[in-house]
């Protein structure tokens, strides 16, 4: 029932939710169905190739989508939510099962994970980079708009290291980090990941709209779970960051304390309505996530 739990966590905080997470389990497949992963690893699983299921929706997830299903409808009756969307896939086959998982929306401070691969591929090219010292200017707190406010954050005059900075942005969602890191690596170098995968970026034409759906976005921890874009090291040091995030009150609060998630969560309460977003991997040993 962990999946329910989650939904109904996130549900309750925020009108208007996107949820996007994956399961990694020990799934018992035959050799042609299973993709071939490298093991030896805490979070990552690099693949070596795909298997034939060229990740459909596979009615051995059925009893999850009818829960989901069931979670959604009964939050908007309840009126807890206005819409709702939910994309599950098990890691280890690329079976899925989605709740409007195409639907498009904001997603606010889950683009801190593509900015963190971005700024990581360029460290990969250049580890001086990390221990950079960066002088943060901006005398404006950029987490003053947010509903749940950064309890660390960069601070106007002072220094940090590159490393600092990325873990201020990651493990505490601080918008002046992030801004920090935006001011020393180009736009082009942080953003080469949306042209990489294919996945549009909104165009700065002033007009604001919902532009990423939680089908899409799953993209971002998927290459980071196939260590398919960083280096393994690299991809390992960014799932491990993403599991010691501070925001305990979405996806996380419905599963047990002793299993690790790593995940971004994002909000946003503008021109787009309300928006709460938690997004990221449960990591499962030795259960079949189809026994729910």
């Amino acid at each position: 029932m962990i999946k329910k739990q989650i939904l109904f966590s996130v549900g309750g905080l925020i009108v208007g939710v996107i949820i996007s997470y994956a399961v990694f389990s020990n799934r018992e497949s035959s050799f042609t169905d299973t993709p071939i992963r490298i093991g030896g690893f805490k979070y990552i699983s690099p693949l070596l190739a795909c298997g034939n299921s060229d990740g459909q929706q596979e009615s051995d997830l059925k009893k999850i989508k009818d829960a989901l299903n069931f979670s959604v409808q009964n939050n908007i009756n309840n009126g807890k939510l206005s819409d709702a969307s939910v994309y599950f896939r098990d890691m280890s086959s690329g079976h899925w099962v989605g709740v409007n998982e195409d639907e498009l929306f904001w997603p606010a401070s889950l683009m801190k994970v593509p900015t963190l691969i971005g700024v990581l591929k360029n460290i990969e090219d250049n580890p001086g980079i990390l221990q950079a010292q960066i002088l943060y200017k901006n005398i404006k707190d950029e987490n003053d708009n947010e509903h749940f406010r950064a309890v660390a954050r960069a601070e106007n005059g002072k220094t940090y290291s590159a490393e600092q900075l990325i873990d201020l942005m990651i493990r505490y969602s601080d918008n002046n980090s992030t801004v920090a890191l935006a001011n020393v690596f180009t736009k082009e170098k942080l953003f080469d990941v949306y042209t990489d995968l294919g996945i549009p970026f909104p165009q700065e034409d002033g007009k604001l709209q919902n532009y990423m759906s939680p089908k899409t976005y799953s993209y971002f921890f998927r290459i980071l779970y196939n260590a398919a874009y960083l280096n393994r090291k690299t991809s390992e040091y960014a799932l491990d960051l993403l599991t010691k995030t501070d925001f305990n009150r979405g996806i996380v609060a419905g599963v047990p304390s002793d299993i690790k998630v790593a995940h971004k969560f994002g909000e946003n309460n503008d021109a787009h309505g309300k928006q709460l977003h938690d997004c990221g991997i449960i990591f499962i040993q030795g259960i079949h996530i189809c026994s729910v």
